[in-house]
């Protein structure tokens, strides 16, 4: 509402004198400025109220939040995509003296990740042109190996599978891991452990019986408000 005149939402009557109001769009949980001000202070002021509001209902998660950022930035390394914590989210395994394929790798986070927790080396595959860009630039800086492609058939899997030897796959391209159903049962159990984010209740349910019947141990780990990860882990 006007904070001026209490006019609701963008209305604005004769009885408000003031130049330019300051209005809350609720729908938006935002800010905006009337008159000249209105598409410059907009995005900036909503963002501000958004981040204060964020500080006093969340304190704790802030601190940590920017403290990681300022951590990432000291030792000049790629920061985990959306600030997510990956020894939450994808450390289930010693990734130590192991080799790593990393589909749906950003702009190398995981693969730094993997590489700091010990892995041999790692191939990382990112679709999107903008993080692949991002992901070579890392890739030589950090030292492991990156691709452009996206994940839109099974051979662009199986490519990958047959032409080096992997001790663990992650898996995270959007609701692509569905090729998986339909790749080479041989070339899937060349590799011993396989963490997969699954981005639908069905992918979980058929990725899951897939690997079970092809003699992996699998578990699914279902956090709050995350998408399910299968671990499928082949029986020694």
């Amino acid at each position: 509402m006007c904070f001026r005149c209490q006019v609701t939402r963008k209305q604005k009557t004769d009885s408000c004198t003031a130049q330019d109001p300051i209005i809350i769009d609720f729908a938006n949980d935002d800010f905006i400025s009337l008159g000249e001000t209105q598409g410059k202070n907009r995005g900036s002021i909503g963002l501000l109220t958004r981040k204060v509001k964020t500080l006093f209902r969340h304190p704790k998660t802030v601190f940590f939040k920017y403290t990681k950022r300022t951590y990432f930035k000291i030792i000049s390394a790629p920061r985990p995509y959306l600030d997510e914590d990956y020894n939450h989210h994808w450390g289930f395994t010693d990734f130590k003296g192991k080799t790593i394929l990393d589909l749906g790798a950003d702009y190398g986070s995981t693969a730094w990740f993997f590489l700091e927790k010990g892995a041999k080396s790692v191939v990382a595959v990112e679709g999107d042109p903008y993080r692949a860009k991002k992901l070579a630039t890392n890739s030589a800086k950090y030292g492991f190996t990156s691709f452009e492609k996206t994940i839109s058939s099974i051979k662009d899997i199986e490519r990958f599978i047959e032409n080096y030897k992997f001790d663990v796959a992650k898996v995270d391209i959007e609701g692509a891991e569905i090729y998986l159903l339909s790749c080479r049962s041989d070339l899937l159990k060349k590799i011993p452990l396989w963490m997969i984010e699954s981005h639908s209740d069905q992918l979980t349910s058929s990725v899951s019986k897939l690997f079970k019947e092809l003699n992996f141990k699998v578990k699914q780990i279902q956090k709050l408000d995350e998408p399910t990860i299968i671990i499928a882990r082949k029986f020694q």
